[in-house]
């Protein structure tokens, strides 16, 4: 941990007479105040009110491991404290006691001033200390009408060793802070990880990833690989299931894609390649495996009669984007457009590159799928005019931080639903065979379901599809939030933010510069949420539902505010169905009671998936409160109508979420030996 040791002169700061401080905290530390009484996280804003003459508190910014405290920020508006050469690398000392000789500066507290205090964090090592080591049992599969063409040694290749290898590739696209290694296991050439079992069925030959046949044969190859690998030395974390962060298991099937230039017959089966949830989930001795990839072992063109296992690699390394990292397709499953084709691994699209028989790759990971992956950190565009420049995404120069090129602009007050991310793509690397060069502007809906409704996707290009999707040099745009999106038809009284961008030029390096001028309106947002780490919904927190067997349910869940917003707008609620929704707000529970009820709106009507309900009376909730949540979810015709998460990884105390039948008693809500997280995000203002 670095942090310079210069000690801020007095600041007798005459501006420090509004009576708002705003400190806005980036990835990469925290602040603390010598007094203890203010702690502020990273990607926090927190608000002090200063309204008399006996505020006098020193702050100092505290870096992460990895990061290095570099300065307090110069605000182009002149309202940013410490900032001046003199003070803006030590700790910063703000108090008012000299007001009372200044009458002037005194009647100013009771004025509506914001100032801030903004620390810069730069990387100054490895975030999270090592890179993580991912081990691949990679089961290959013998039916009773086909066996397998490809050799445990072509198999072994294709995962490690070969150019453009899994491992290659996934280690360049997350700039070596990921590995794949080989399970231990005792068949053939030991710890390869490859072993090769019988199926006692035929290969289901179909390409309906719904067939029931693969989670039959998912568990009968599990159960006949037994023999040959220890399932419970990887439960690393002792809590009786392996997931697939400490073993990821690959089913490898015989025969090919069912693609339009491969042969047709019994002689050479499909099936499409897809992760699954495996159900039953497989029993290994006291352990269960519960998800695991499903594969093909190559492509064949009949008309060329050669095969091409570069098709099968690149599809291997797409599933393990989603078995490994909960990254999630970006492309439009009918096939009827294409938003982001051919610009990362999980869009659809790759490319063709050398001599017959040539190779496909896959182009370098999207930013969007970086942020989802959790393994990349965005760099948050703030408000006014910023001059930006951006590295190639492809480009390896930052093995040892998290904080990648990827600018975001959030155009939600709450930052949870649609943003901007800015992206430089360069024909390097595993980007050399991209359609064009240039800046990637894409709008993310981060609460969409899919990537299929022309009208709401995940992620989609902002200008065009495939090549017409990139900007050149002197391209502008103009945004704003979109209208009226499923399950959002709040309008934000303050009005919407706007952004300008402009690529601005390009270097000969291959960096970029743009122009972004971001204009916000009204208090700043945020959110808290339990039910996943990070604002991106991942493959690896899939959904589940509880309920009584009934369609009335209550779900309660203690929210503590560890942000610096002290205001509670509303919330978002994630249903399966058309659905009433009312929302009762407690100081606590005592015992299994709710106790002392401070606001109740009832009769909110949502649809399936996420909704957006705004309080008519939005509630006061300091930093450092808490609020038990209770969300009523009437839904027609369905048991279980309550949302949750089932990440088994991601944990909370017993004591935080509840469940009840009726509203009046609660009890914990368990679900398959752990508490359920409910799909609910509290919505946060200043």
């Amino acid at each position: 941990m670095i942090i310079r040791k210069k000690l801020a002169t007095l600041i007798l700061l005459s501006f420090l007479a509004g009576c708002k401080l705003h400190i806005v905290v980036p990835t990469g530390g925290m602040i603390i105040t010598a007094s203890g009484t203010y702690t502020c996280l990273p990607g926090q804003t927190c608000v002090i009110d200063v309204v008399d003459l006996l505020f006098d508190e020193t702050f100092t910014a505290v870096p992460d491991a990895g990061y290095a405290f570099d300065n307090w920020r110069k605000r182009p508006d002149g309202r940013g404290f410490c900032a001046p050469e003199s003070t803006k690398y030590g700790p910063c000392r703000l108090y008012t006691s000299f007001f009372s000789a200044f009458p002037k500066l005194f009647d100013f507290l009771a004025t509506n001033q914001v100032f801030y205090l903004e620390p810069v964090f730069s990387e100054s090592g490895v975030v999270d200390g090592s890179t993580k080591s991912y081990p691949i049992l990679y089961i290959v599969l013998n039916f009773t009408d086909i066996s397998a063409r490809v050799s445990p040694a072509e198999h072994y290749a294709r995962i490690y060793t070969e150019p453009n290898s899994a491992r290659d590739y996934l280690k360049e696209n997350f700039y070596d802070r990921v590995d794949l290694v080989p399970a231990k296991e005792s068949q053939g050439t030991v710890d390869d990880g490859i072993v090769s079992v019988a199926i006692n069925r035929a290969h289901p030959n179909t390409r309906n990833t719904s067939d029931p046949s693969f989670n039959q044969i998912g568990l009968e190859a599990l159960q006949a690989a037994a023999s040959f690998i220890d399932y419970e030395s990887y439960d690393a974390d002792g809590d009786g299931e392996i997931d697939t962060q400490e073993l990821a298991v690959v089913f490898v099937y015989p025969g090919g894609t069912g693609a339009s230039f491969e042969p047709e017959g019994p002689e050479w089966p499909e099936m499409r390649a897809h992760v699954r949830w495996l159900s039953p989930e497989y029993e290994a001795g006291e352990k269960v495996i519960y998800r695991a990839t499903h594969t093909y072992e190559t492509t064949f063109h009949e008309g060329q009669g050669v095969y091409y296992p570069s098709v099968a690699r690149a599809t291997l390394i797409h599933e393990l984007g989603h078995q490994l990292f909960g990254l999630l397709d970006l492309y439009d499953e009918d096939g009827s457009s294409e938003p982001m084709t051919g610009w990362g691994l999980m869009t659809g699209g790759g490319a063709w590159v050398g001599d017959f028989p040539q190779e496909y790759i896959r182009p370098h990971t999207t930013g969007y799928s970086k942020l989802v992956s959790g393994l990349s950190l965005e760099t948050q565009v703030q408000e006014g005019i910023s001059d930006l420049s951006l590295s190639p995404l492809a480009k390896q120069n930052k093995p040892d931080s998290r904080k990648d090129d990827i600018h975001r602009i959030w155009l939600d007050r709450y930052q949870v639903r649609e943003s901007i991310l800015l992206e430089n793509r360069q024909p390097i690397g595993a980007d050399e065979a991209i359609p064009d060069k240039g800046l990637l502007v894409t709008r993310a809906q981060s609460l969409a379901e899919g990537n299929d409704d022309d009208a709401y996707r995940r992620a989609e290009l902002v200008r065009g599809n495939g090549i017409d999707g990139v900007a050149q040099v002197q391209d502008t745009f103009d945004l704003t939030r979109t209208g009226e999106t499923p399950g959002d038809g709040s309008v934000d009284a303050w009005g919407d933010a706007t952004a300008n961008i402009s690529f601005a030029s390009q270097k000969a390096s291959g960096d970029i510069e743009v122009d972004v001028e971001l204009t916000r309106y009204g208090p700043r947002g945020g959110h808290l949420r339990y039910d996943q780490p990070t604002v991106e919904n991942t493959t690896q927190y899939f959904d589940g539902a509880m309920g009584y067997s009934d369609e009335e349910a209550w779900s309660g869940t203690v929210f503590e505010n560890t942000t610096g917003f002290t205001q509670l707008d509303g919330v978002e609620v994630k249903l399966r169905d058309d659905s009433v929704v009312s929302v009762q707000i407690y100081e606590k529970m005592v015992g299994n009671t709710p106790f002392n009820m401070l606001y109740s709106q009832l009769g909110f009507n949502g649809i399936k998936e996420w909704n957006r309900f705004l309080f008519d009376i939005p509630q006061n909730f300091p930093p450092g409160s808490s609020r038990l949540i209770v969300v009523q979810v009437i839904t027609a015709g369905s048991q279980h109508p309550l949302m949750m998460s089932k990440n088994r990884a991601n944990k909370i105390p017993s004591s935080t979420t509840y469940i009840s039948p009726n509203g009046l008693t609660f009890s914990q809500a368990e679900s398959a030996g752990d508490y359920a997280i409910w799909s609910n995000i509290l919505l946060l203002s200043e």
